[in-house]
């Protein structure tokens, strides 16, 4: 095979690699687009419960979580991980993860990839890398209950 049209096949493969892919977001946030459609599940959602108030978020509330604390936090479902060790997480809008209790996962579950509100407990717990070196705390929420879909 000739240089050229070896330069030409690899020029044609990286155009195509580059494509969007509909539907694929790799974990990111898709600002400004419509959430996908879902069935709606099998329960009707409660009303939020102290209208005019948004619930507290941000880097005060993700910094300064206890184990204990009940919060009220709001961001986009999100599954994250791959087989066999998948996670549901909230990501709130300063992109603070929030994971969700295994046990609790059917409560948000049929809003992936949906903005809602959701209360829970905090659990933290400390990641540590195989080298000692610590990541910080993971926060975990159980308990959890939907307050509002957006």
């Amino acid at each position: 095979m000739s240089g050229l049209r070896l330069l030409r096949m690899l020029a044609l493969a990286g155009v195509i690699m580059a494509l969007p892919v509909q539907g694929f977001s790799l974990g990111r946030r898709d600002a400004g687009k419509a959430p996908r459609t879902q069935a709606a599940p099998d329960q009707p959602v409660p009303a939020l419960e102290k209208p005019g108030i948004p619930p507290a978020s941000g880097a005060a509330l993700y910094e300064s979580a206890v184990s204990g604390q009940t919060v009220e936090v709001s961001g986009r479902v999100r599954l994250v991980g791959s087989e066999p060790f998948p996670d549901l997480v909230l990501t709130d809008e300063g992109d603070h993860t929030w994971y969700i209790n295994a046990d609790d996962r059917p409560t948000v579950a049929a809003y992936e990839q949906q903005t809602v509100t959701i209360r829970g407990t905090v659990e933290l717990k400390e990641m540590v890398l195989a080298n000692g070196r610590s990541l910080g705390s993971r926060r975990t929420l159980s308990g959890v209950t939907l307050i509002k879909v957006w």
